[in-house]
């Protein structure tokens, strides 16, 4: 059956129809939605019109009970009626009871139940004291209703309505006065009443107990509710007020309505209750719904037959023409000329037939131009050096060109699929396959170098470089790739590689060399320490014993050259010193990486200082803004007091000296600087500044080797950072200081 459906609906005219039906498909729904609508309104006016007949029904006996209470009230002050005993009193009722068609009787009790005065003879002795409703009109001196009954005096089932008549001289009850309403006029209401064609209604008391029944009257009455399949008025009696709802037992829809028809002591004595079915009630909207639908299928069917004898005629003859010369087309592996297409149909169709021709030519043109391309692709592809190849989607090579198979010495034949990989070194067939096959897995570019062998048996190194193809829709087709071949390249890298070998092993060879040589250095830089410092511990030694023991035989002038001479030698001390730092920084290992705490070097040397400030009165302000830097803590501590010793010396002559240390970070680098107010120098000779024994001031002037900025330098450079310095005469010095973070 889908396999039909799914041919059917694989024509134009099958959709047309199949459109038709669709398009009906609204008209459908919203005739089922009417039919809805018209159902719901036919139950609505149902429920309203059964509202009014019950609410008409309970009003009217309303009205009648007033009435009785308003005729008794009235009957009771007549004085024949003060005398129940006297014939004068039964003359009156039978006068009033043929002027009163609503009651079957009526009738004078007196106080003790005695029945003497009644409108109709009396065939037997009758007494109403056990009747509730006698009781309690007496009781209460109030107008009273019963239930349902059998009349003793009328012998017919009814309801009685009673009124007490009292003595206006004694106040005290001597009578009641009684009508009877016979249940027979409430089933002669029901049945004058305008009620909904089907309905069936029922009066019944509190016991429910059936007291009047449209339509099936005699039957029904005094039977219980639930013997005539109405135990759904059973129910809703328990219910106050009015009673509105659906009921679906014994197998039907019903619609319920109930209400209220008198009251006994402020608790319903008795209701009226309507059922209809709703079948009744849905009938004519069910016959306008059947209506409404043959008349939608038939214009269905007319449309329909309409539109598939239009789509014969003006689509599927021209569409027919169109798709055997597509099929034509498709079939033709080359197109000797464009195959014509009758151009029929409607406008639309006409278009289409012009463009499906002009198509065929222009694809006949394009296969043409196809075909010069391609011969002219192959031209260039065999004329040139490289060696090209291409393969399709299950990596088996489909094309080489002519220098490829030049090169092997093989046939087209032989090379494609995998055939290529014979011709492959054996120790480079492992790897260059797994590099060909991934590549393909993996759709992306490759390159590879392996030996091939040439058509003389020789094995060349090639390199070969592999692209994947793609259509223009995206679609991957395959690879394509060429090969160079690089085995010159190849023996150039072996004699580099040869030649980087050589070259280690000279650098290892002269590495040695320059260690031993700073070894010797090193031990040298040692020997002229102690050879140096041995004479002038000596001069020094005999200079200072010559003062002490033998000053009062030197004049003033000797006494000022014994003190030269010690002041040079202490100078000569401090050289060596210098000489002997500037060589350990050039040769000693630094922890460039370890992280330093620059607020605790900083006071550190502070603190080092402390006496040599307090004496000149200097002025240190600190700003350290980074925790720490990555340096050597022992080149950091010397870069550190030399530049401070620097400042504080070429600031001593200003009242008073100020140095200010700062350090903060700028993206990846730590800066420091240290700032003074001493005498500057001319930037001119900034580069000087740092230059070992280079000195800008006379020593006489301010004293000093020369040599420690040139150990700041060393030490900076070492620890991978730089230092340079900014300054005018006359306006002090800044030198900073650079790490990476």
């Amino acid at each position: 059956m889908a396999f039909v459906l799914t041919d059917w609906l694989s024509t134009l005219a099958g959709r047309m129809r199949l459109l038709v039906l669709i398009a009906t498909l609204p008209a459908l729904a919203l005739v089922a939605n009417k039919a809805l609508e018209q159902r719901q309104s036919a139950v609505d006016e149902a429920e309203q019109r059964a509202l009014r007949a019950v609410r008409l029904l309970a009003a009217d006996q309303q009205q009648l009970i007033t009435h009785t209470r308003q005729f008794l009230q009235g009957l009771a002050r007549f004085p024949e009626v003060h005398e129940p005993d006297a014939p004068a009193c039964a003359l009156l009722l039978a006068h009033l009871l043929p002027m009163n068609p609503d009651y079957v009787n009526l009738g004078v009790p007196r106080a003790d139940g005695e029945l003497l005065c009644n409108a109709r003879p009396l065939t037997q002795r009758v007494n109403v004291a056990d009747r509730r409703y006698f009781q309690r009109a007496i009781t209460r001196r109030d107008f009273a209703i019963s239930t349902f009954q059998l009349d003793r005096a009328a012998g017919v089932t009814s309801i009685n309505f009673a009124y007490p008549v009292i003595d206006p001289d004694s106040d005290r009850v001597i009578a009641v006065a009684v009508a009877v309403l016979s249940l027979n006029s409430w089933n002669r209401r029901l049945a004058e009443s305008d009620l909904p064609e089907g309905a069936v209604t029922v009066v019944s008391d509190t016991q429910n107990t059936v007291l009047a029944h449209f339509p099936e009257a005699a039957a029904t009455i005094g039977r219980p509710l639930a013997a005539l399949g109405l135990d759904i008025l059973t129910a809703s009696s328990s219910r106050n007020g009015e009673v509105l709802l659906r009921d679906h037992s014994h197998g039907q829809d019903r619609l319920i309505v109930q209400v209220p028809l008198f009251e006994i002591d402020g608790l319903s004595a008795a209701r009226v209750g309507m059922v209809i079915p709703l079948d009744i009630v849905y009938a004519w909207a069910n016959r306008q719904l059947m209506y409404d639908i043959a008349l939608l299928l038939s214009g269905a069917i007319f449309i329909l037959l309409l539109a598939d004898w239009g789509t014969r005629r003006t689509l599927s003859r021209p569409l027919d023409n169109l798709l055997r010369a597509m099929q034509s087309l498709a079939t033709d592996q080359h197109l000797a000329s464009p195959p014509p297409v009758p151009v029929a149909g409607g406008r639309e169709l006409a278009e289409l037939a012009k463009c499906f021709n002009s198509m065929a030519r222009i694809r006949y043109e394009v296969e043409d131009s196809l075909r010069e391309s391609e011969h002219d692709y192959r031209t260039l592809a065999d004329s040139t050096s490289a060696l090209i190849w291409t393969a399709g989607v299950d990596a088996l090579c489909n094309y080489f060109n002519r220098g490829w198979l030049d090169f092997t010495g093989r046939s087209l034949e032989q090379e494609c699929g995998m055939g290529w990989v014979e011709g492959v070194h054996p120790d480079d067939l492992e790897r260059c396959t797994a590099i060909y096959l991934g590549a393909f897995e993996r759709r992306e570019r490759f390159s590879m170098d392996y030996r091939l062998r040439r058509h003389d048996g020789e094995y060349r190194w090639i390199q070969d470089d592999g692209c994947p193809r793609y259509d223009r829709a995206g679609q991957f087709i395959g690879y394509i790739g060429y090969c160079l071949d690089i085995t010159v390249r190849k023996q150039v890298e072996d004699e580099v590689r040869r030649l980087n070998a050589e070259l280690e092993e000279r650098v290892h060879a002269r590495t040695a060399e320059l260690m031993a040589a700073n070894k010797e250095l090193e031990t040298f830089s040692y020997s002229v320490s102690h050879d140096l410092k041995a004479p002038l511990r000596g001069i020094d030694g005999y200079s200072q014993l010559l003062l002490a023991e033998h000053a009062g035989q030197l004049d003033e002038e000797g006494r000022l050259f014994l003190a030269r001479i010690r002041n040079g030698v202490g100078q000569m001390r401090t050289l060596i010193d210098a000489l002997l730092d500037y060589s350990r920084m050039e040769r000693c290992p630094l922890q460039a990486g370890v992280a330093v705490d620059l607020r605790v070097r900083v006071e550190a040397l502070l603190a080092e200082q402390r006496d040599e400030l307090q004496a000149c009165g200097a002025e240190v302000s600190v700003d350290i803004q980074v925790e720490s830097v990555r340096a050597d803590p022992n080149g950091l501590a010397m870069v550190l007091r030399n530049l401070f010793d620097n400042a504080l010396k070429f600031s001593a002559s200003q009242r008073p000296p100020r140095i200010e240390i700062r350090a903060w970070s700028e993206g990846e680098r730590v800066m420091l600087s240290l700032s003074d107010n001493g005498i500057g120098f001319d930037m001119r000779f900034h580069d000087r500044l740092f230059e070992i024994f280079q000195r800008l001031q006379r020593a006489e002037d301010y004293p000093g080797t020369g040599i420690g900025l040139a150990i700041v330098r060393k030490a900076m450079q070492r620890m991978g950072g730089r230092v340079w310095a900014e300054s005018s005469p006359g306006t002090g010095a800044t030198f900073f200081l650079e790490w990476p973070r």
